[in-house]
């Protein structure tokens, strides 16, 4: 019996509208197809995926672009080895029209990137968490917190991070009560984020927003 949440039923089955590719790209010992593609990214059915393989210092990097009616505009995935041999997933881009923004789909499509990256042995997931109170535009510092990333703040930003917040240790600690996240939405920053699949912290933490939003993948 399928548990998943209606919305979810509806949206997320890994059906995309197209898939473009100009080779091969082997990631666990699965090649990159549209189904892994479309899982990978967390793409809702309907969406367009075009992969471009490109090559630096002779390692070979990923670069999946994600169209769908939900975004604002394209949204853009890099998966690469990183120096210790475990593939990194970086969210170089994502946003989506403001009207779907409140109906938890990008809680669900994090979701599933999550899960596929646990599967196919990916390490860590990276962002740049952007906007601010000041800038509304995005709202990503708040949103990417509340499903588990953690920040790896330049010296600047705990700084910052300290003044603000004083007494408290890291953003997992203010994150941790509605009054705290009351004042991170209030008083946060953008800044460079992690998901690490490996940290039960941040695994408890989506698990626990998930549970808390009724999304069940």
């Amino acid at each position: 019996m399928d548990q998943r949440d209606a919305k979810t039923r509806q949206y997320f089955n890994q059906r995309l509208r197209k898939f473009a590719s100009p080779g091969s790209y082997s990631l666990g010992g699965e090649v990159l197809d549209a189904r892994n593609a479309a899982w990978l990214t967390g793409a809702p059915d309907g969406a367009d995926i075009s992969l471009e393989i490109v090559s630096e210092a002779g390692a070979k990097a990923a670069v999946l672009s994600l169209s769908h009616a939900f975004f604002d505009q394209p949204a853009h995935f890099r998966i690469e080895a990183g120096e210790t041999g475990f593939v990194i997933l970086t969210n170089e881009i994502l946003m989506l029209k403001k009207q779907y923004q409140r109906g938890k789909l990008g809680l669900r499509m994090f979701a599933h990137q999550a899960q596929a990256a646990h599967e196919f042995g990916i390490a860590h997931i990276w962002l740049r968490a952007a906007g601010s109170p000041q800038n509304k535009a995005y709202n990503g510092y708040y949103t990417w917190a509340r499903y588990g990333f953690e920040p790896y703040p330049s010296v600047e930003d705990q700084a910052m991070f300290n003044e603000r917040f004083p007494g408290v240790s890291n953003l997992r600690e203010l994150m941790s009560t509605a009054s705290g996240r009351a004042r991170w939405k209030e008083f946060g920053f953008d800044q460079t984020m992690c998901f690490d699949l490996s940290s039960t912290d941040c695994i408890n933490t989506l698990k626990s927003y998930m549970a808390e939003s009724g999304v069940k993948i």
